[in-house]
């Protein structure tokens, strides 16, 4: 049996549409995609690109369970800690593999690097000298499970365990450069920078400011998706393996929170936007928005690179400026 239709959740983000942008352009023709899509005034964007919208936002998860009942592969990209729409979304899926309509179903989840994470409150840590490599299935079964978004996936990976569904997880870095998406397209981490600077006249960093991330580009990510998913294809049909073995980081160059900070503040500083062409350190209690810039996260996508992943897209300081400039248009 053939895979013939896709359920999108999370199409109008920034991720979620990256990937539904993917997916049109390198399988013209082959699927069929319904998408989940809170806002009618979105509609259109979608439609126009052939996507049939369902009406229902993450909090209808009736509605997300039919839908992905009626899918042969579903793309999560909602908020990787809802443990609540992960749950609906299976639910839907091994009702339909329970009816044996189709072949196996597919899951794409979006989860996070942030899983590796820890509470540094801009200091390197003693943890972040751990790099946590996506091709050791040791190190991916021996993430906490206090951290963030780890209780979604291990809900995934024993999914994936009942055999019913074939689940696989990809959890991006930081991730830069304007998506391809058909309605959001700036990122997070750095815009959160930028508009904490123009709040404040002041373009800040936490603590010291050494704490150190993985960094990607969205274009690189959208082909890790699509190598994921072409490789979920093709073993779909045999029985299911190590949950472990399903779970890849996209994360590619690395960097410093405090050294982004330093690169954002002469910019806005020659827009006018903030009073010093320098950065200053603050404490994450007094920026709470911060708080994805304030700890330590480093991981290696050694899975992805053996599947034929050549990530050549941009580093975090070349799409800076371009991710600094999306953000400024929309505030």
């Amino acid at each position: 049996m053939s895979y013939d239709s896709v359920f999108v959740i999370g199409a109008t983000g920034y991720i979620g549409g990256a990937v539904l942008h993917a997916l049109l352009t390198n399988f013209p023709g082959k699927f069929k995609f319904t998408a989940l899509v809170r806002n009618e005034k979105d509609f259109p964007a979608l439609e126009r690109l052939g996507v049939k919208c369902i009406k229902g936002s993450f909090e209808t998860l009736d509605i997300i369970e039919h839908a992905s009942a009626e899918a042969d592969i579903v793309v999560n990209a909602a908020n990787a800690d809802a443990l609540e729409i992960a749950q609906a979304v299976v639910k839907g899926m091994e009702s339909r593999a329970r009816a044996g309509k189709g072949p196996k179903p597919v899951l794409l989840h979006t989860s996070g690097t942030g899983v590796v994470a820890d509470r540094a409150n801009g200091a390197y840590t003693e943890y972040a000298k751990k790099e946590w490599n996506d091709a050791s299935e040791e190190d991916i079964k021996s993430i906490d499970s206090f951290r963030p978004h780890r209780n979604v996936d291990l809900a995934l990976f024993e999914a994936h365990s009942r055999g019913l569904i074939s689940v696989h997880i990809i959890a991006p870095s930081t991730i830069v450069g304007a998506g391809d998406g058909p309605v959001r397209t700036l990122t997070q981490q750095v815009p959160y920078m930028v508009q904490t600077a123009v709040k404040n006249r002041t373009t800040y960093y936490v603590g010291p400011g050494t704490n150190v991330w993985r960094n990607v580009d969205i274009h690189d990510l959208e082909d890790l998706y699509v190598l994921v998913l072409k490789h979920a294809l093709a073993t779909a049909a045999e029985p299911n393996g190590s949950p472990y073995a399903n779970f890849y980081f996209g994360s590619v160059n690395a960097h410093c929170w405090g050294d982004v900070a330093r690169l954002i503040a002469p910019i806005l500083y020659a827009k006018g936007l903030t009073d010093s062409p320098e950065a200053k350190s603050i404490e994450l209690d007094k920026e709470p928005l911060l708080i994805s810039t304030s700890i330590n996260s480093v991981t290696k996508a050694d899975r992805g690179l053996a599947l034929g992943w050549k990530p050549m897209g941009r580093t975090l300081e070349e799409a800076l400026q371009e991710d600094i400039d999306l953000t400024l248009a929309q505030l």
